[in-house]
């Protein structure tokens, strides 16, 4: 969160770095324009002050530039509207080439695929498809929770089964840091399933809510009385997010 922060201030003041910039070379440009012009009969010209140049004309009205809370509201509608679109999409992927064929060929399979899954599902479409160049196919469904049923534990294999092709559906991942986790907290392939579980259910949240979890530094790089670290929490949902209060008691305090 605090990176977002600082990521979204730079922004912000970068953009108001430029409005000034820009608002400097106009009134340069007004100027050298005005030193140009041939004066005109019985008429005494003065060079033009700033304050000249900088005050309002009705005959040609100026541009406001944006406050900085113009730019930061401008920014984080930008943002929104960013994460409405990746929270409607439903990624697949395959250890095989998809076939070569239009997008409205893919878009029409996948809703087969889905009414081929019965009428529980009745509603869900995809609307369109972006093939990627690492392979997969990126799905936009024609709303959220479209989406999010698809990719939920208990659907996502049913879905990929229908759809055929050998495809895996990965499910989108909310990362959140966790900082001062026991290092006595152990994650195995053996083991990590049932890890995720115990976090589950000492928080509360639904089966399958953690997609992954990993130490930001390795285990074998910590020093030899250190006791605590940060640990990479992947979550199925955003809105889990907000449950990071209760993580970070549960992880902190196991034995």
């Amino acid at each position: 969160m605090e990176k977002k922060c600082i990521a979204l201030v730079d922004d912000v003041v970068g953009a108001m770095e430029r409005m000034m910039e820009d608002t400097k070379k106009e009134m340069m440009e007004m100027k050298n324009l005005s030193s140009q012009m041939p004066p005109s009969s019985g008429a005494n010209l003065t060079q033009p002050s700033y304050t000249g140049v900088l005050a309002p004309n009705p005959a040609q009205p100026r541009s406001t530039p944006l406050t900085a809370q113009q730019t930061l509201q401008s920014t984080l509608e930008n943002t929104l509207a960013k994460e409405e679109i990746k929270s409607k999409q439903v990624l697949l992927t395959s250890d095989r080439e998809f076939p070569a064929c239009l997008e409205t060929e893919l878009v029409e399979h996948a809703n087969t695929a889905i009414l081929e899954m019965g009428e529980d599902y009745a509603g869900y479409e995809a609307v369109g498809v972006k093939k990627l160049q690492s392979g997969g196919i990126v799905f936009e469904m024609n709303s959220r929770e479209a989406a999010e049923i698809l990719q939920s534990t208990d659907v996502k294999d049913l879905f990929a089964e229908n759809f055929g092709g050998g495809v895996e559906v990965k499910p989108r991942s909310y990362p959140v840091v966790v900082d001062h986790v026991l290092t006595s907290f152990r994650i195995t392939l053996k083991t990590q399933e049932l890890e995720y579980q115990v976090i589950e259910e000492h928080n509360n949240l639904p089966g399958g809510s953690i997609v992954d979890a990993r130490w930001i530094k390795p285990p074998s790089q910590r020093s030899s009385t250190q006791t605590t670290a940060s640990l990479a929490l992947h979550l199925n949902s955003a809105q889990l997010q907000i449950k990071l209060s209760e993580m970070v008691y549960s992880l902190q305090t196991r034995e």
